[in-house]
């Protein structure tokens, strides 16, 4: 039966591929008319029409509370002259761009769907930092998390001390993370801190404490940014990259629900459609 189902599956390539410029000062519709070029360049690269699209699949959390705009995938796709191609907009929180691009795999995979643009995007700058806060906090257990004003900063610490406690490392041990991050941004044209000297140890014991175990540097910057990728079955050729599997895997919202929060047993055993490949996200 895995004989077969292998046989089955669809090869599915990338044939677009392009970056915003990470921003915090652009305006809305700035950051829209730019992943609009993005999605452009993506179906240009791939070399197919406009109409041979024949889904956008749209990564996002945030616009139905910042910017008040519910369907950002029809959204979107009115503007970058898509409008016969089927739009699905994602929300998985952090993991938005991630979950999109597994359900344009998954759509090619069904044979459906040949050619899918796969597109992230996210605008969190000129809001009030409040409404900002609460709206990344919905994605907590909002009930016994979010409304008694516990917040990503705040989870994402309770994450960070259950792993020092358990494995026994100071919080100062994990810098070399966030010093990696920002010495790569350092090098990268699209990213936010781009030429700004990266990232010494200094620098990242000198930041502002923010959260018990947390730094500044240890955190996310709020920005805005987009990226686009046109996965296609029949289009794809030899040089392409190709993806050969993806997977998921969930646990309890509610992280009080959880027996161990270092624990991603489930997530390592959750195989990827190829047989032999893991992701851990």
């Amino acid at each position: 039966m895995a004989q077969t189902m292998q046989a089955m599956r669809r090869s599915v390539g990338i044939i677009g591929s392009s970056v915003a410029r990470v921003q915090r000062k652009n305006t809305f519709a700035e950051a829209v008319a730019e992943c609009v070029k993005r999605m452009d360049s993506c179906i240009a690269e791939g070399g197919i029409g406009h109409d041979q699209v024949d889904a956008v699949v749209v990564g996002n959390m945030l616009a139905p509370q910042l910017q008040r705009q519910q369907q950002f995938a029809s959204f979107l796709a009115c503007r970058a002259n898509l409008t016969s191609a089927a739009p699905f907009t994602i929300d998985a929180a952090c993991g938005s761009g991630g979950a999109a691009l597994q359900i344009g795999y998954n759509l090619i995979q069904s044979g459906g769907f040949k050619n899918v643009l796969v597109v992230g995007f996210e605008y969190m700058t000129h809001e009030d930092k409040k409404l900002i806060t609460t709206a990344l906090a919905g994605a907590s257990h909002w009930e016994t998390e979010g409304a008694k004003g516990s917040t990503f900063v705040s989870l994402n610490g309770q994450v960070l001390s259950a792993y020092t406690e358990k494995y026994g490392v100071l919080p100062d041990e994990l810098r070399h993370i966030s010093i990696n991050g920002h010495n790569n941004a350092n090098t990268v044209d699209h990213a936010l801190f781009h030429g700004k000297g990266g990232l010494t140890d200094e620098k990242f014991r000198q930041s502002l404490e923010i959260n018990h175990n947390l730094v500044l540097y240890a955190a996310s910057s709020i920005c805005n940014g987009s990226a686009s990728v046109l996965l296609s079955n029949d289009e794809a050729k030899s040089h392409h990259p190709r993806i050969i599997g993806s997977a998921s895997a969930g646990d309890y919202i509610d992280l009080s629900k959880r027996s161990d929060l270092t624990d991603v047993s489930t997530l390592c055993a959750t195989p990827f459609a190829s047989g032999d490949v893991f992701a851990h996200f």
